[in-house]
């Protein structure tokens, strides 16, 4: 169950999102913001998991529960911030690789076999 507080709202992710953009050199470059999605549908096929995952990593990477993402069908959804990239049905045990192969500042590759096809049709 989710708690009061452990997701964020569209406010907090528009003052990230500013944050990057007005303070610039003050907020580093690779730092992203990842997104896990909190609502019923994802959370019944076990986004809570996920999130925790996610925060238990080892990244730099902000990361917060989301409200409803808009992507009921193809839940758990996850997205990386500011690069806009969505991944789709996510299990915890993809974390790792989402974490070394994208999220992490020495990396940066999408992982493809996750990404929504919604927003990423070139890889489908």
């Amino acid at each position: 169950m989710v708690l009061e507080g452990d997701v964020t709202t569209d406010f907090d992710v528009i003052s990230y999102t500013r944050s990057r953009k007005h303070h610039g050199n003050n907020v580093s470059q690779n730092r992203r913001c990842i997104l896990v999605c909190q609502h019923d549908s994802c959370c019944r096929n076990g986004a809570e998991a996920v999130l925790a995952a996610f925060q238990a990593a080892d990244t730099e990477a902000v990361v917060m529960g989301s409200p409803c993402a808009g992507q009921c069908n193809v839940g758990p959804t996850v997205r990386v911030m500011p690069d806009e990239t969505w991944y789709c049905r996510v299990r915890p045990e993809d974390v790792e690789q989402i974490i070394t192969e994208h999220v992490d500042p020495e990396a940066g590759q999408p992982v493809k076999r996750l990404l929504h096809p919604r927003f990423h049709p070139q890889f489908w």
